[in-house]
């Protein structure tokens, strides 16, 4: 039963069980809802910085004839709620976050600091000044851009009417999440649920096994794995490691994401995405077209990066039947021949994704552990790219979307291998020496 600690920005539900997640996402899809305006519809209130009176939560009053009002030198109208009439978590929350409620027919909406991305994108004020700054002059901003821009707004809001000790509430408590424009069309995250036993019951990949989930108010995500499948693909590729495919389902009523299915793989522990479906959040989402679509994007090509790293186990970086590696000159050309992969592979494929400094570090980390008196397959190269992303630090701090780029840099590594020409490190190389002879 969902409470009044669900609405938290702060709420996160996990697990690995599959039934549990069902009972989760079915509760969340049950108290979440839209209230369709227009943006001259709305009115906010601004909380005050006014604690004279401890049993009152004070506020601006902001609508059109308010801010109209301001223009011509009057100050905002001001009003109060007795604060025992509001749960008393969600007030703290909002005195230290978004500081801001919505009021419509009456009825009143908290607002989510989580909501102020999208409401500012609706009013035409956005950046990252308007939606972290927190006082009047801020929220005057949105108020007037809101009712400028008079879009239709389709705000995506939860409500629940118990108490955290199971008591029924006076009133239903909503709080609102996003402000989503008029080609918005939600979709129930119980698709999430539906979209994994229809692709389970199709057989393909044999039994899945839930191996996580995650639930919080932007973004619910389900990760599963079929060891069936790991066990053929075992027995049919004889690599040094095991493949376990996955899939990765995500979903977000709240407009921070489409529908997307990725393709997995964790082999020798490194976590790779290898394929993803993405459907946005505009005309009609089933789980049929799901599983149509991941049919033919992801599970068709399930089998390309086993055949790949087949395919590079047998492929030297170097001749080596023309080298010594015993002899100082041999270790440091097969030192060059893998550096000069790492360093190719690195500032084409991640570079773009870390940062210079960041891949440039990674690059001297890969180096110090090159030993040029042993020979190196592009099999050896394809798995330290792999698990490139396990041993970067501070990807904790990256934004989801930016690790799942890494994690997808990390699966297309090995075909960036396969069809890597060792001869064009060399020429590089060797322009490069001639630039700086030359200078």
């Amino acid at each position: 039963m969902a409470t009044v600690k669900n609405l938290l920005d702060s709420y996160v539900k996990e697990g690995t069980s599959f039934e549990e997640f069902e009972g989760a996402v079915k509760e969340i899809t049950e108290i979440t809802k839209a209230l369709p305006l227009r943006g001259s519809e709305v009115i906010l209130l601004s909380m005050k910085d006014d604690d004279s009176e401890p049993d009152k939560v004070k506020f601006f009053y902001l609508d059109d004839a308010s801010i109209d009002g301001v223009n011509h030198g009057e100050r905002p109208k001001e009003g109060f709620i007795y604060i025992n009439r509001l749960p008393r978590e969600l007030m703290e929350e909002s005195a230290n976050s978004s500081r801001l409620l919505l009021v419509y027919n009456k009825q009143m909406y908290f607002i989510s600091k989580l909501a102020l991305s999208t409401m500012t994108m609706r009013s035409g004020v956005g950046g990252d000044t308007t939606v972290n700054r927190s006082n009047l002059i801020r929220d005057q901003h949105l108020a007037d851009g809101l009712m400028a821009q008079n879009q239709n707004i389709s705000f995506i809001y939860r409500e629940v009417n118990t108490a955290d000790d199971g008591k029924k509430l006076k009133s239903p408590v909503r709080k609102i999440y996003a402000a989503m424009g008029n080609t918005f069309r939600p979709v129930p995250q119980t698709i999430l649920v539906d979209a994994a036993r229809l692709i389970e019951s199709e057989g393909k990949m044999g039994k899945m096994q839930t191996k996580a989930w995650h639930i919080d108010q932007q973004y619910t995500s389900l990760y599963v794995e079929f060891p069936e499948m790991e066990t053929e693909l075992s027995e049919m590729y004889k690599l040094p490691g095991t493949f376990m495919p996955g899939l990765y389902l995500a979903t977000s009523d709240a407009g921070t994401s489409s529908v997307v299915v990725r393709g997995t793989y964790t082999y020798n522990s490194h976590y790779v995405i290898i394929d993803e479906v993405a459907m946005k959040h505009c005309g009609t989402i089933t789980p049929e077209k799901i599983l149509k679509r991941v049919q033919k994007e992801i599970f068709n090509k399930f089998r390309n990066l086993p055949e790949a790293l087949e395919t590079l186990i047998s492929r030297d970086v170097i001749d080596y039947t023309a080298l010594d590696l015993s002899s100082e000159s041999g270790a440091a050309a097969n030192f060059d021949a893998v550096a000069g992969i790492y360093e190719k592979v690195l500032m084409d494929e991640f570079k773009p994704l870390i940062g210079k400094k960041r891949a440039g570090q990674l690059l001297e980390a890969l180096k110090a552990e090159i030993d040029g008196t042993r020979p190196y397959t592009m099999y050896d190269i394809a798995d330290t790219f792999m698990g490139l992303c396990d041993r970067m630090t501070g990807v904790e701090t990256l934004e989801r979307h930016t690790v799942a780029d890494i994690q997808a840099a990390c699966g297309k590594a090995p075909f960036v291998l396969l069809n890597f020409n060792t001869k064009e490190v060399g020429e590089e190389e060797e322009e490069e020496e001639l630039g700086l002879a030359s200078a």
